[in-house]
């Protein structure tokens, strides 16, 4: 039987080790090609997504726009909330309203209570607000919050260099996910505000969605249905209350209101409940000075004016947003002083 022995090299090593090594080489090769592919697909995005702060795009995208929005340090008039607050707001109808002040939009999807809480108390840091405006629904005061780092939020936010921002969140993967994402939905383009999830921010860091070619979802439209409890977070409540105090040291007029649901959720989506939820919205906010205003139209915001069964569309915002800052300004209490120039055009995705 011929035991041949394996073949060595000329330093007597055996040949395993060179294909061990050619395996090597081509795996690295491989991941080299697919990092060169990563990179150019990254490179390609523009806008390219905002530093991962949190893991909500919305509140990402959100602190990128304030960033610039904020480097006169003016937001006489700023809006907190959720994002029926982002889509229920009309910014020219507030600057209209207040006439040279700065309109400030610093609402995101999913904001709730203790995460607002959050952003008036960095926020009065860089600018002083005359009128904090909270448009609110049910769902801010459901449990749950999303992560969110809010000492990189305040840095990022003040003016920390963009460089340094991506090194802190170094996070590929979330990048990757969020520009397939953004790209499908045309989430940072104004075309995108045809769908529910669109970051296209305007001038006062709303987002108007469209009322013509809006592509309706069924599960959101009739989303009343599917919600069995109107579940509600005690600390969320007392959140609000820090809130009003912050608001009121602060020297700021605090305007809470609820935003109009379709008619037909208004009046069979747990209404007994709803009434008792406002009430203790009202015992937190009062006694700061707060005030608590309810459209006596709600009832009358057909569907028309809704992009589902919480949120608003363009015109619904107009139309709910007119009547508010008529009633404020009506009330002629807290107006918020002229600032030096109108409400700066920042581009969505602007980095």
């Amino acid at each position: 039987m011929n035991h041949a022995l394996p073949e060595r090299d000329a330093d007597g090593d055996t040949a395993a080790p060179g294909l061990f090594a050619l395996f090597v080489r081509a795996e690295l090769l491989s991941f080299l090609a697919g990092a060169v592919l990563i990179a150019g697909y990254l490179a390609s995005l523009h806008p390219f997504p905002a530093p991962r702060i949190g893991s909500g795009y919305s509140f990402n995208e959100k602190a990128r726009w304030l960033r610039h929005a904020l480097e006169r340090h003016s937001c006489d008039v700023l809006v907190l909330g959720s994002s029926v607050a982002l889509n229920g707001v009309d910014s020219a109808e507030l600057a209209a309203a207040y006439p040279g002040a700065t309109v400030v939009n610093a609402a995101y999807w999913g904001g709730k209570m203790s995460e607002d809480e959050m952003v008036l108390r960095i926020l009065s840091r860089l600018c002083r607000p005359k009128v904090v405006i909270l448009p609110v629904t049910w769902l801010d005061f459901k449990p749950g919050v999303q992560e969110s780092n809010w000492t990189h939020y305040e840095k990022y936010v003040g003016g920390q260099p963009t460089l340094e921002a991506y090194l802190e969140a170094p996070d590929l993967l979330y990048y990757i996910h969020a520009g397939l994402y953004f790209a499908a939905g045309q989430t940072l383009q104004p075309e995108g505000r045809r769908r529910y999830l669109n970051l296209y921010f305007d001038q006062g860091g709303a987002v108007l969605l469209s009322v013509e070619g809006f592509v309706r979802e069924p599960r959101r439209w009739d989303g009343y249905l599917e919600e069995r409890r109107n579940v509600v977070d005690g600390a969320g409540l007392e959140a609000l209350g820090r809130l009003a105090a912050q608001a009121r040291q602060l020297g700021a007029r605090l305007v809470v209101s609820p935003i109009p649901m379709r008619p037909i959720a208004e009046k069979t989506f747990f209404p007994a409940e709803r009434v008792a939820l406002w009430q203790s919205v009202q015992a937190q906010i009062r006694p700061q000075g707060g005030e608590f205003l309810v459209d006596p139209r709600t009832s009358d915001f057909g569907d028309a004016l809704h992009a589902d069964y919480d949120h608003l569309n363009a015109a619904g915002a107009k139309t709910w947003t007119r009547w508010l800052a008529g009633t404020l300004t009506r009330a002629g209490q807290g107006e918020p002083a002229a600032a030096t120039g109108p409400s700066p055009a920042v581009p969505a995705g602007q980095p």
